[in-house]
């Protein structure tokens, strides 16, 4: 990755390689990158402020071996509600189209596995956010989450 960054302007002081589990202390904070299951290689972070600490991730199909006991933000990719990306597989698979959703229930969280890690982890001071929400621009709604 350091090569394409280079070749686009980006000076190599301004690039860091981090390896899993190792925490990096950047002043404001300790970073402390962790893998993730994904299809490409993922990390996800957690940030250790002196005030609090906020747990970051996406792109993962498993929180299996993750924890964020107690902390104070987890920010945590909740991609579909797994009923919902069923029945929208059924009726491309019946309209002889390819579903892509197979894809999603492998490597992103459904709205399930988020809010089961959340509950296993949080605190009482505990906030949460969900993120990469899934939305269907097929539909037409009045308000629709957005897609961090």
């Amino acid at each position: 990755m350091v090569k394409p960054l280079v070749s686009s302007g980006v000076a190599t002081s301004q690039i860091d390689i981090l390896r899993e589990k190792i925490a990096y202390n950047y002043g404001i904070c300790n970073v402390i990158p962790f893998e993730t299951f994904h299809d490409v290689e993922n990390c996800g972070y957690k940030l250790h402020f002196p005030y609090g600490k906020v747990f970051y991730a996406t792109d993962l199909g498993t929180t299996s071996g993750l924890h964020a006991k107690n902390y104070d933000l987890i920010m945590l990719e909740s991609n579909y509600v797994e009923e919902e990306l069923r029945a929208r597989m059924d009726a491309k698979i019946a309209n002889g189209e390819f579903p892509y959703e197979r894809r999603a229930m492998r490597y992103h969280l459904s709205r399930a596995q988020c809010d089961d890690f959340i509950y296993q982890n949080a605190g009482p001071n505990t906030e949460y956010v969900y993120l990469h929400q899934h939305i269907d621009r097929e539909k037409n709604y009045e308000s629709a989450d957005c897609e961090v």
